[in-house]
């Protein structure tokens, strides 16, 4: 996942929007997503120190992993497991050791279930 990452940040301007989600496989509905400025989303953050962009804390820590939450406690091990009743969070592994994901109360997704990562940038 780090790799489509990187390929939307080469996408990023000052001005683009990124939004991150996660929906079902074969369906258009969203179930969880979040948007912000591009580039400020896809900053480094130190280990369970996510910033504040417009209402949401995002975190992209390399070796270890990418998301939001609406709160700036997370905990990432690697994804964040902080709060699992928590439905408003996302969180995507990007340690090349780890295929797994969060995508609200839903944890432990990996590639081979029924839901799918996204990533939408404005340019």
């Amino acid at each position: 996942m780090y790799s489509d990452i990187a390929v939307a940040k080469s996408y990023c301007t000052s001005n683009s929007i990124l939004c991150v989600g996660g929906s079902l496989n074969n369906s258009d509905i969203l179930e969880l997503v979040a948007c912000a400025n591009c580039l400020q989303i896809l900053t480094n953050t130190t280990v369970n120190s996510p910033k504040l962009v417009g209402s949401v804390y995002w975190y992209m820590t390399p070796g270890v992993s990418f998301g939001f939450s609406p709160s700036s406690t997370i905990i990432q091990n690697p994804t964040d497991v902080y709060k699992l009743s928590d439905p408003l969070r996302l969180s995507w592994c990007i340690n090349l050791n780890y295929r797994s994901w969060r995508l609200g109360t839903l944890t432990n997704l990996t590639s081979k279930t029924l839901y799918k990562k996204l990533l939408f940038v404005k340019v």
